[in-house]
């Protein structure tokens, strides 16, 4: 059972397709109704670390970034466990698979200049592509 957004596992819409008169296409709503709730959900806690990330940077406090950096890291990891959901090719919801497409590509990006351990190369990649590729996708998802 894959997991989504948590340790405790979603419930998976397979036993409704046992179900009469469900159809795939609903299964599939469902499913995306339930990974866009706790997306809204975890987006707080993203909001207030990227916050408290940006100001401990700022200010060079390394020691207190890294654990909310590994927090976020998490939280944002946990979205991309489930951006198959989002990337769908039916037009009303092209907007969310663009912006996601574009939030995967700058996370790809911040993971691999996250692991050099350069706390100014982080900083750049973290205000100047990450926040604003997750700003712009959560604005998408507000907006579908």
């Amino acid at each position: 059972m894959k997991h989504c957004f948590s340790p405790t596992p979603l419930p998976i819409c397979s036993s409704l397709s046992a179900t009469k008169g469900v159809s795939f296409m609903h299964d599939t709503d469902i499913k995306l109704g339930e990974v866009t709730q706790k997306a809204l959900e975890l987006m707080e806690t993203i909001d207030e670390a990227l916050v408290h990330m940006n100001k401990q940077m700022d200010e060079l406090r390394l020691e207190d970034f890294w654990p909310l950096f590994r927090d976020f890291l998490l939280a944002i990891m946990t979205l991309a466990d489930n951006w198959e959901y989002y990337v769908m090719s039916d037009s009303h919801r092209q907007r969310i698979a663009e912006a996601t497409r574009a939030f995967a590509a700058a996370y790809g990006e911040f993971d691999k200049i996250a692991t050099s351990g350069q706390a100014l190369a982080i900083q750049a990649a973290l205000s100047d592509r990450l926040i604003p590729a997750y700003h712009a996708w959560k604005t998408a998802l507000f907006n579908s």
